[in-house]
């Protein structure tokens, strides 16, 4: 097992649908005043999370804002705060959807550090353990907007209820293992086609086999790469995807539920300090939106 792995990314989506479709400008007039109740989403969040044992709570000067792409999505400014073991820093939104689309309440919580270090050089246990950690708490702080979301819809008269949502979870994390940087030269240069053809390379089989410890996180035992490349094969519920550019690259597994749909993705970083920009940052927000935003 190898400490290769850094910075890991939590981003978790509630897709709520309504039984009564929205017009556009309704979903507009429902984002505005959600934006409008910056204060009381912020009052409640801090009041909860010194509840559950939140220190150092602090919030970004950015301001609150509605941006509109194919709907408006209202982006909360980030917060940061030390929970357990864990420093974050993360970011609430709520994408309000019209014309048949379903609605997605976001969470974004990113691992700086543990205890007192820095988020870099973790073994695949310790990125499960987190990952674990904030789908859970994830959840709880989606909840927040889903009540101010209701609440905003009565008040515009807009009598409605969810019907069961769907979750998804969206994990990224960067590996500093050079093996995977130059699977990823490889595949973009076409030298390996597929991750099933590296994972029966030796090169790149140990390196592979972290991640996918991370993507099986359930399972009692290791997983060695035939169990893998079995699963990949056998498994109609577990798709494999990617994602790359001339300055980027990442592998994503995704794994189907009736309630949830989980992604995995793996990037490469080598830079111990944590900005915004880093792999892991840009491989979970593409991945949310290209999924998202067809539900």
């Amino acid at each position: 097992m190898h400490d290769v792995f850094n910075f890991p990314v939590l981003r978790f989506s509630q897709v709520v649908h309504m039984k009564r479709e929205l017009n556009f400008y309704e979903a507009h007039d429902i984002a505005d005043h959600i934006k409008n109740k910056e204060n009381l989403f912020f009052t409640k969040l801090e009041s909860w999370l010194q509840q559950e044992g939140g220190v150092e709570i602090s919030k970004s000067g950015e301001k609150i804002e509605i941006i509109t792409r194919d709907f408006p999505i209202v982006g909360f400014p980030a917060i940061s705060y030390k929970v357990k073991d864990y420093s974050v820093e993360s970011r609430n939104g709520v994408t309000v959807c019209a014309y048949g689309y379903n609605c997605k309440l976001w969470t974004r919580m990113s691992l700086l550090r543990i205890n007192d270090g820095v988020a870099f050089g973790l073994e695949p246990e310790k990125v499960n353990e987190y990952f674990d950690f904030s789908k859970k708490f994830a959840f709880q702080k989606t909840n927040i907007i889903k009540k101010i979301y209701d609440s905003t819809l009565r008040e515009l008269n807009i009598n409605d209820d969810f019907e069961n949502p769907y979750n998804l979870i969206v994990k990224t994390v960067n590996s500093s293992d050079e093996n995977i940087s130059d699977l990823f030269s490889r595949i973009k240069e076409g030298k390996i086609s597929n991750v099933k053809e590296a994972l029966e390379d030796k090169q790149y089989a140990d390196a592979l086999n972290d991640y996918f410890k991370i993507v099986f996180s359930k399972r009692p035992n290791a997983i060695d790469h035939k169990e893998i490349l079995g699963e990949l094969k056998n498994n109609k519920y577990l798709k494999l995807n990617g994602q790359y550019s001339d300055d980027y690259c990442s592998i994503i597994t995704i794994i189907m539920g009736e309630s949830e749909t989980e992604f995995t993705g793996i990037t490469f970083n080598k830079n111990p300090e944590y900005t915004r920009k880093i792999p892991s940052e840009r491989s979970s927000r593409e991945t949310a939106d290209s999924y998202a935003r067809f539900l």
